[in-house]
């Protein structure tokens, strides 16, 4: 069911559609590695109205390269399954009407194998008009695009899934556990701020950037001090517990600086998390994909 390894390229592609061709089979073998180790059973979950079954990522993440790639640059071009344009829509209105969100999980059909089936045959002709000539440039930036969204519902693939599973009574794992990180004290490096450059640069960034991170322009910051590593759920627990979003010195959003002073406005606009909700979680345990860890927050 997997997309070929290698197809025949004893043609005149360039070096960057060979590259290019080399990431497809990278990014999509690597989604394939990630429900590997789950069952049919539970790629169909949907837990909630924002979360969304890994069938449906396997689909979606498919249906882009058929749809806005294959669609305009494949000859006789052909859909695996027409009924696949809307099922498998998200937001892209551009392309036409889209099955609702709410209601992914309850797409019984096409089944796993089917979706399955549908990467394979659109990998297949995706490394097919990579390999044989040199496809326009616009259609090269559209596969690079195509890359970034499937990393994208990697992602998101395992996060939903990570919520499904957490609400079974069981906790059963759908992937092996991985060797805990030993985190070292946080330490803060000191910016003196000023007038920067920001946004991207292909000398910097490589040649690869959404459209949000356009034009390049300059930013005035204030002086700063960042931590020098990721806050761990540890450190986020004890900022709540000790009333963290209740200080109006550590808020930014708009509106947020103003919590001392006029709680009931702000409140009513913005879910600020409090003390007691820090509370709740104390004894809790901390859920991952491989099953329930050892307890995380302090009773």
């Amino acid at each position: 069911m997997n997309a070929p390894d290698r197809l025949d390229m004893r043609t005149s592609t360039s070096d960057a559609t060979a590259d290019l061709l080399t990431r497809f089979r990278t990014v999509r073998q690597h989604t394939l590695a990630l429900v590997a180790p789950f069952s049919p059973e539970d790629c169909k979950l949907q837990s909630m109205p924002d979360a969304s079954p890994a069938k449906w990522h396997l689909a979606h993440t498919t249906w882009f390269f058929e749809t806005m790639v294959l669609e305009a640059a494949e000859p006789n071009f052909a859909p695996f399954d027409a009924h696949f344009r809307v099922l498998f829509n998200s937001y892209y209105q551009g392309v036409g009407a889209a099955h609702a969100r709410t209601e992914r999980g309850l797409i019984s059909h096409p089944t796993l194998a089917e979706v399955m089936n549908y990467r394979a045959q659109v990998d297949e002709r995706m490394q097919r008009l990579l390999a044989h000539g040199s496809p326009a440039a616009s259609v090269q930036q559209l596969v690079a695009l195509g890359l970034q969204h499937e990393q994208q519902h990697q992602e998101l693939l395992l996060t939903d899934m990570q919520h499904a599973l957490s609400r079974h009574p069981q906790w059963p794992a759908g992937q092996p556990p991985t060797e805990a990180l030993q985190q070292t004290a946080l330490a803060w490096l000191p910016y003196e701020g000023g007038l920067v450059q920001q946004g991207w640069t292909a000398e910097r960034d490589g040649d690869f950037c959404f459209d949000y991170e356009t034009p390049r322009h300059r930013v005035w910051l204030e002086p700063f001090d960042i931590g020098h590593r990721l806050v761990t759920q540890q450190e986020f627990w004890q900022f709540m517990a000790s009333g963290g979003y209740q200080r109006p010195e550590f808020q930014s959003l708009p509106g947020l600086p103003t919590l001392g002073r006029g709680r009931g406005r702000v409140q009513r606009q913005v879910h600020v998390p409090t003390a007691g909700a820090a509370r709740q979680l104390s004894g809790h345990t901390r859920r991952s994909c491989a099953g329930q860890p050892p307890k995380l927050f302090p009773a």
